[in-house]
């Protein structure tokens, strides 16, 4: 596993495409499995992309639920106010 910033661009920037609109009024919340980030991100080992949603979680950038301690069933609440920050300004 390496702390890979670019990695890190491109789970937020998946992450972000994932979360989308259900009407003009509403967000539609869906939680994602470490496995549905990984489909979009196959130039990335899955060692890599799990790393860096714990490096996200831990920096603020995503809400990510873990009630297991285990990376393998977390799932990605949604991403953050900073984390739309930092994926803008990188």
């Amino acid at each position: 596993m390496t702390y890979d910033v670019k990695c890190m661009k491109d789970v937020l920037t998946n992450l972000d495409f994932l979360i989308g609109f259900t009407n003009e009024n509403s967000l539609k919340l869906h939680t994602h499995t470490v496995k549905d980030i990984c489909i979009n991100l196959d130039n990335y080992s899955i060692k890599d992309v799990k790393y860096s949603l714990l490096k996200l979680a831990e920096a603020g950038f995503i809400e990510l639920h873990d009630p297991n301690n285990d990376i393998n069933t977390a799932e990605v609440i949604r991403m953050t106010y900073e984390g739309h920050c930092f994926l803008i300004n990188e």
